[in-house]
Order: C-alpha cells, then sequence, then structure tokens
C-alpha cells in the first residue's frame, strides 16, 4: 500500500483503464466466464442467500450472467442506485428488465426499486480499475464504493482480470480491504 498525490492517481487511473480498454471482447468475455465459474463454486457463493453486486459495463469483469444466475437461483440481489455525487445505495434488481440508464451510462435499478441496507447483504461483489496482492483497490475515483463499504458487514470480494491484480496500488486510510479476489487465473484471500 502507498499514497500518491491526486494528480498520480488519476494518472495510474487512466493508464490502467487504457490498458483494459485494449483487452479485445473476446478476451473479456473468455475471462470474465472463468471469474463467474470461480465464484460460483465458491463457499461464499453457494452460502449468500442475499448477495451485492456491480453491474459491469465496457472494460470491467461482466456480471450480467452473475446477476441472471442469481435471480434464478432465487437469490435477493441488490445493486447500486447513484443518488448524489459519491452517495450510492443499493436497491433490490428484480429482473434484469428493470434496469435503466443510469449514472455514467451505466444500467441502475429506478428509484422506486426496493432499498435494501448494507447490513442485509451476505456477500458483496465489488469493482475496482484494479486491485492489489494485499487486497486494496483503486477505484474510477468518484469515492461511491469507499462511503459504501464502510456499510458493509459481509464478505467483500472483488472481481478482476488477473493482469490487473497489481503488487500495489495507491490508497489512503479510508480505503476499505477486500477481503478476497478472484480473477480468471486464482483465488486470493486475506481473511
Amino acid at each position: 500500500m502507498y499514497s500518491a498525490t491526486p494528480v498520480e492517481k488519476a494518472r495510474i487511473r487512466q493508464e490502467l483503464i487504457s490498458a483494459r480498454r485494449r483487452l479485445s471482447p473476446e478476451l473479456r468475455t473468455a475471462y470474465s466466464r472463468r471469474i463467474a465459474k470461480r465464484l460460483y463454486d465458491s463457499a461464499s457463493w453457494q452460502q449468500a442467500s442475499s448477495i451485492f453486486c456491480y453491474i459491469g459495463t465496457g472494460w470491467e469483469v461482466e456480471t450480467e450472467s452473475i446477476l441472471r444466475t442469481a435471480l434464478l437461483e432465487g437469490r435477493r440481489v441488490g445493486v447500486p442506485l447513484c443518488l448524489a455525487d459519491g452517495i450510492m445505495e443499493a436497491r433490490e434488481l428484480l429482473s434484469w428488465d428493470a434496469l435503466v440508464p443510469g449514472a455514467f451510462h451505466i444500467p441502475e435499478p429506478r428509484h422506486d426499486a426496493p432499498f435494501l441496507a448494507p447490513e442485509t447483504f451476505d456477500l458483496a461483489i465489488i469493482p475496482a480499475v484494479a486491485f492489489d496482492r494485499d487486497g486494496y483497490r483503486l477505484g474510477r475515483g468518484g469515492g461511491y464504493y469507499d462511503r459504501y463499504l464502510t456499510g458493509i458487514s459481509c464478505e467483500k470480494m472483488g472481481l478482476c482480470f488477473d493482469q490487473f491484480l497489481l503488487p500495489s496500488v495507491p490508497c489512503e486510510e479510508h480505503d476499505v480491504r477486500m477481503d478476497r479476489i478472484l480473477t480468471e487465473e486464482g483465488d486470493y484471500r486475506w481473511t
């Protein structure tokens, strides 16, 4: 874990996002499927009746199949709804078709979807631009997850393409460490 100035952090973030965008759609899909399989095989998934999960877009690990699987298996699913700058909460995903265009061009639940409190989840699946080998994440820079994760008491699991699991990422005192990170190549735990 090391600190960086906001300018350095923004530069690192942009370099990593550019590198992620260079991954072919075929590779992203293949890696995402391997990560999803690793997730489904985990005791964390098998024991969770309620999950929080981000909606992956573009260069992120794809989560549509994960969310659809959770719904098909009868799990209660919460997804992010951005309310204000840096503030989000979980709303219940009742079906994939219930999503609407949201903040940052990311699909979101409608504002009238049922609220789900952070403490109700058995598993939280969290995105990042990159993670490090100590479980810390470099997010997109808006602070949404940093604020939200302070209320999460369940296992916090990051999904990441293996090449973006780095030796270290810049972070600060308020950054929340993941309990586990899954990549297409491995399962890394710190608890």
